[in-house]
């Protein structure tokens, strides 16, 4: 994955970066002999006279413990401690020495045979040790040669091949019908380079995730890899309303688009994003950025790099805010597109997933169920003009789900202060993308 806070941004599917992180697989380590332990001398045996003098020990101390508690001392608590002591001590010498003679011998007589072949044992286990260190030797010089950069490329160039021929398409369609997409200005521009450079590109496609589609910019398929090429711009044209930002929580910042670009990563697809300004300004170095991120994915290599001048620094929210306030964009962009700028927004294509989307969506209990302890946020997403809704007293909601459920209402309604939602009067109408996140429109009659 490139740089997290600069364009070009580039991103492995799961199966790419798997594959791009193997290594040929290793031959088993030989095994060292084990050092033989030389034997334990089991001493000599007790005749008895240590057996008689732990019991007279053993007698006496509990004669000693039996007269202290018997005789008139008050404090006779104090005597038990010293008096239980030796009785245990006495006990555990009886139990752990050896008073076996028969079994004493017979261990006798192992030990010296033990000692006898220790010799032996010591002269095969040095053979042993030297033939083992031969074969580590010859071990390491496979291992050496296995993990060299040009064998594991080799290595990694011979699966992705395997892997490209049976791997299982990445699912994607034409948008038809209702389908909301919006589209920057720059991008038909860009997909028409990348045609002449002799490119496979999609447009106006789709990708179903759960309840909604995700839409790429356009797709661009070359040697069974599917690519996803965003153009992030700082700013919406329409309304100068700040998109592709990284957002800063807890000091730790991340794009907004993040969870788009794990789910079409997680579907098979890599993901490529430049920003408006690179492609328009640098287009032959974007094209030449694909076609290298093409070429060392067949190759087996993940080394991406590119000049430091090409880089573009990626923004934050409120840096896109002040860039919408000086008209940034314009500053890069032709007349023509200039001139685009201000109508870029939401475009249609006709077809029926919104009516299955709603059924899905209206008849999901579970999530109808969250929304009575959803609160409204305001947003400036888009206008009701856009779904042709007139009547004042209805209000175009836009669901984010999380925890809790975001509930986001129009900037061109009223301040509205925090209200219950009632979810029998919620009608789902459509599924969009708003800054790469799932966003469900939904209206609402009211009181």
């Amino acid at each position: 994955m490139s740089s997290k806070y600069s364009y070009p941004e580039f991103y492995y599917s799961e199966r790419v970066r798997d594959l791009l992180s193997s290594k040929p697989a290793l031959p088993l380590a030989p095994t060292p002999p084990s050092e033989p332990l030389k034997p334990v001398d089991p001493g000599e045996y007790d005749s008895g006279g240590n057996l008689g003098c732990l019991l007279v020990m053993l007698v006496a101390s509990i004669i000693l413990f039996i007269a202290g508690m018997s005789s008139d001392i008050e404090n006779k608590s104090s005597m038990i401690i010293p008096g239980i002591i030796p009785i245990l001590f006495s006990f555990f010498l009886l139990k752990t020495t050896r008073w076996d003679k028969e079994g004493h011998e017979k261990e006798k007589r192992n030990y010296s045979k033990a000692l006898q072949d220790y010799p032996l044992l010591q002269a095969q286990y040095q053979k042993d040790y030297e033939e083992y260190l031969k074969q580590k030797e010859a071990y390491d010089r496979r291992v050496q040669s296995l993990l060299t950069k040009t064998n594991i490329l080799r290595f990694r160039k011979s699966i992705i091949q395997d892997w490209k021929s049976t791997r299982s398409l990445p699912k994607f369609q034409p948008c038809k019908g209702t389908d909301l997409i919006k589209k920057g200005v720059s991008e038909h521009y860009f997909a028409e380079a990348l045609k002449r450079s002799g490119f496979e590109v999609h447009t106006n496609q789709k990708i179903p995730a759960e309840y909604m589609y995700y839409y790429p910019d356009f797709l661009v398929v070359k040697d069974n890899i599917y690519i996803d090429i965003e153009i992030d711009e700082p700013y919406s044209g329409q309304d100068g309303t700040p998109i592709h930002y990284l957002e800063i929580k807890g000091g730790i910042k991340k794009s907004v688009d993040s969870e788009r670009n794990n789910y079409l990563t997680e579907k098979g697809f890599e993901v490529i994003r430049f920003s408006e300004d690179q492609v328009i300004l640098r287009p032959q170095e974007c094209i030449n950025f694909i076609t290298l991120f093409i070429k060392n994915i067949n190759n087996g290599s993940k080394s991406m790099s590119c000049p430091e001048e090409f880089k573009s620094k990626k923004w934050t929210k409120e840096e896109a805010s002040q860039m919408a306030y000086q008209r940034f964009r314009n500053t890069y962009l032709p007349i023509n597109l200039q001139n685009s700028i201000s109508s870029e927004g939401s475009y249609y294509y006709s077809d029926s997933h919104t009516e299955l989307l709603k059924g899905k969506l209206t008849n999901n209990k579970k999530l109808m169920a969250n929304l009575v302890s959803a609160r409204l946020r305001r947003v400036q997403i888009m206008s009701p003009d856009e779904y042709n809704i007139s009547n004042s007293r209805i209000l175009v909601l836009f669901l984010r789900i999380g925890k809790p459920i975001q509930l986001l209402v129009d900037e061109s309604f009223d301040r509205l202060p925090v209200m219950k939602i009632d979810p029998s009067l919620i009608e789902i109408i459509d599924a969009v993308e708003y800054n790469g996140k799932r966003t469900y429109v939904a209206k609402y009659l009211r009181e």
